[in-house]
C-alpha cells in the first residue's frame, strides 16, 4: 500500500548507505543532519515510534525488532 501511495502522490522514496556518504561527502552530510533536525524539531518531519522501552528493556526492543514485531522506530529510555 505505500508504494502505491507513494506512486499515486508522485513521491520519491531514497535510500543512502549512510556511512559511505558520511566518508564521501562529510560536508554536504553535515548539512542534510542539520536539515533533518531542523524538520523533526518544527514538526514538518514526525518518525513513527511504534514503541518505547526503558534502557532496562533493552533485549525486548532487541527481541522486537528481529522478530518484525517494529512499525517504525523503537525508542529506548534512559533511566
Amino acid at each position: 500500500m505505500r508504494a502505491l501511495l507513494s506512486h499515486f502522490k508522485g513521491l520519491s522514496i531514497v535510500a543512502v548507505f549512510w556511512g559511505e556518504y558520511t566518508r564521501r561527502e562529510p560536508k554536504k552530510w553535515a548539512q542534510d543532519l542539520a536539515d533533518l533536525l531542523r524538520m523533526v524539531k518544527t514538526g514538518a518531519l514526525k518518525p513513527l515510534v511504534s514503541q518505547r522501552y526503558p534502557l532496562e528493556r533493552v533485549a525486548d526492543a532487541l527481541n522486537a525488532v528481529s522478530a518484525r514485531k517494529a512499525i517504525g522506530k523503537i525508542v529506548l529510555i534512559p533511566a
